[in-house]
């Protein structure tokens, strides 16, 4: 997992843009699904914003 890299961007005020709806992947246990939970652990949602999705705090 991306945890230092994921860290990085949220603490400099990055922000943080997905091109896979995160529904489909939460709780999966894959990669991906471990960074998405890993995001909302740190108090991030997930918009759609007409097929991209935006993380926010």
């Amino acid at each position: 997992m991306n945890e230092k890299f994921l860290d990085i961007q949220t603490s400099s005020g990055r922000e943080i843009y997905l091109s896979h709806n995160p529904a489909e992947y939460i709780d999966k246990g894959e990669f991906y699904s471990r960074e998405l939970q890993y995001l909302r652990d740190n108090g991030y949602r997930f918009i759609d914003e007409g097929g991209i999705w935006h993380a926010v705090r």
